[in-house]
């Protein structure tokens, strides 16, 4: 397996973030054999706090090919869904607590149909996520997987777990709506932290490292959009859109539970709406936030 970077490659990543593998931020690069040996063929070195990765699980879509058919079938009836009853599979990382524990809360309730695979670093606290999740209201199917996406061993078994349990390439590519939403800050807008009397928090390695993640992902839309215009509108499967997200600053233990904070849920809220659009209201634009009860374009 080729070697994936580590944060310490970088000398300006911070330690407190992890990476996210490529078969998530570009599921048209993945390379998996039968033996997951060659998974992977390159890895972008921005660091990733949390990631969503959505696709549709629709019988209308997916067609009628063997294999692809019997694993749908086979999620539907583990997932007491109706066959004719479209529904969505969506991969959270960093999400036993905080801000992807607070997505999985509010887009289940709101999606008690929808399936959540839910991963953490730690199985235990995982499965006693799920436990926190139930007790909030949450009844959507939840799958814990465990994953540190620093850790190669983590990564390949999460990708043939999902391969497995989820027919994930094939229901991506035949998805109605994949979608993939990565977390930002409010401090890698660059017109912000320029305005005249704008006040923000000073973390360079913090700010730089978002930046260059908000750039890789217009960078991959505009590379999907490319691809799937190439295409027939058939075999490569509809475009897949690429989201950012500010939630803003969190009480959360990565901030140390800040006093003034808003709650896990309350920073989901542009993540949800992000994930419930079957219209395309939010296609004009790639970075995103709620505030004010709004949905607003960031700035760049």
């Amino acid at each position: 397996m080729p070697k994936i970077f580590a944060p310490e490659d970088f000398g300006w990543v911070s330690l407190e973030f992890s990476l996210l593998w490529k078969w998530i931020a570009d599921p048209r690069d993945i390379v998996i054999d039968e033996d997951n040996t060659r998974h992977n063929q390159a890895i972008h070195p921005f660091p990733l706090r949390i990631a969503i990765a959505t696709w549709n699980d629709d019988p209308l879509a997916l067609g009628r090919d063997g294999e692809r058919d019997e694993a749908v079938a086979a999620l539907r009836a583990r997932n007491n869904i109706s066959p004719e009853a479209p529904s969505k599979i969506i991969l959270v990382t960093g999400a036993n607590q905080g801000l992807g524990l607070g997505v999985i809360e509010v887009a289940g309730r709101q999606g008690p149909q929808d399936v959540f695979i839910l991963c953490s670093r730690d199985v235990e606290k995982g499965t006693l996520a799920v436990k926190q999740l139930r007790e909030a209201g949450v009844k959507a199917n939840i799958d814990v997987v465990q994953l540190e996406v620093t850790v190669n061993e983590h990564i390949a078994a999460a990708v043939k777990h999902v391969q497995k349990q989820y027919a994930f390439r094939p229901l991506l590519y035949k998805s109605t709506a994949p979608k993939v939403i990565n977390v930002t800050s409010g401090i890698a807008s660059i017109q912000r932290a320029l305005a005249p009397g704008q006040r923000m928090g000073r973390a360079p390695h913090y700010g730089a490292a978002k930046i260059g993640m908000n750039g890789t992902k217009v960078h991959m839309q505009l590379a999907d959009n490319d691809h799937v215009a190439e295409g027939d509108g058939k075999s490569l499967g509809p475009r897949i859109r690429f989201f950012i997200v500010a939630p803003g600053v969190l009480k959360t233990a990565f901030s140390n539970f800040i006093s003034f904070g808003k709650s896990p849920t309350q920073g989901a809220e542009a993540i949800v709406r992000l994930l419930e659009d079957e219209e395309g209201k939010y296609d004009g634009a790639v970075q995103w936030e709620f505030e004010g009860g709004d949905m607003r374009e960031i700035p760049w």
